[in-house]
């Protein structure tokens, strides 16, 4: 496929550029080459179909076999692993799933704290981010006269 793709970019436009080429060189050449004008002219017509069609042949030939060897040579990329890299889609569905659940998780904490409501005697627990209360300690210290 990638060979395809290379010889439809690369040696098409080459083949046609040089039927191009033959073209004006079978021109020039027919009078260039002989004194005699008739003889010239046979030998222009001769060479317009030839000279293109033999360039772009042997032009596109040798093209291609640079870049089938050029195909085989390069290494081909390594195509990314879709199954394991998560969708834009997946990831906001596990966010959303991820928020959904602690949103449960703190209605059921704030039902079960109005449920049973803490008695003087119990200290409520706490809350995450919160510390937990310490006794008061009354610190004696002597003074020395």
């Amino acid at each position: 496929m990638r060979l395809l793709r290379r010889v439809l970019v690369s040696v098409l436009p080459t083949m046609a550029v040089l039927a191009g080429c033959g073209y004006l060189f079978a021109g020039l050449a027919g009078p260039l080459s002989t004194p005699d004008a008739a003889s010239g002219e046979r030998l222009t017509a001769e060479l317009q179909w030839r000279l293109p069609v033999y360039f772009a042949l042997w032009g596109g030939g040798i093209l291609f076999m640079l870049e089938f060897l050029l195909t085989l040579w390069a290494k081909p990329k390594p195509k990314a692993d879709t199954a394991t890299k998560p969708t834009p889609e997946q990831e906001a569905q596990a966010l959303l799933q991820q928020l959904l659940d602690e949103a449960d998780r703190q209605r059921e904490a704030e039902a079960q704290a109005q449920a049973n409501p803490p008695t003087l005697d119990q200290t409520p627990p706490p809350l995450r981010g919160d510390t937990i209360p310490m006794p008061e300690i009354e610190i004696l210290t002597t003074t020395t006269r």
